[in-house]
């Protein structure tokens, strides 16, 4: 009795399956490595509209404290106790 053959297509599975798992792992990564680029820069964005927003409170803040010392000097401390 004869071994049965291999078939034909079974010398460049292997090969084909390992050179697939390469490319799937480097465009993995490449993705993960976009995507955390993004996420650094969307971040950064952030803390500067957060410091911008905090300047902007602080500045509302100044006005106001502008007005209430306005007001107290024309009518009075009227604040309720």
């Amino acid at each position: 009795m004869s071994q049965p053959e291999e078939p034909f297509w079974l010398a460049w599975v292997i090969p084909i399956l390992a050179v697939i798992g390469v490319v799937w792992s480097i465009l993995t990564r490449a993705f993960k490595h976009a995507i955390r680029e993004q996420m650094n820069d969307m971040h950064q964005e952030n803390q500067a509209h957060l410091r911008e927003m905090e300047l902007n409170l602080s500045e509302i803040a100044e006005r106001l404290s502008n007005i209430e010392g306005r007001m107290q000097e024309r009518w009075g401390d009227s604040r309720p106790d």
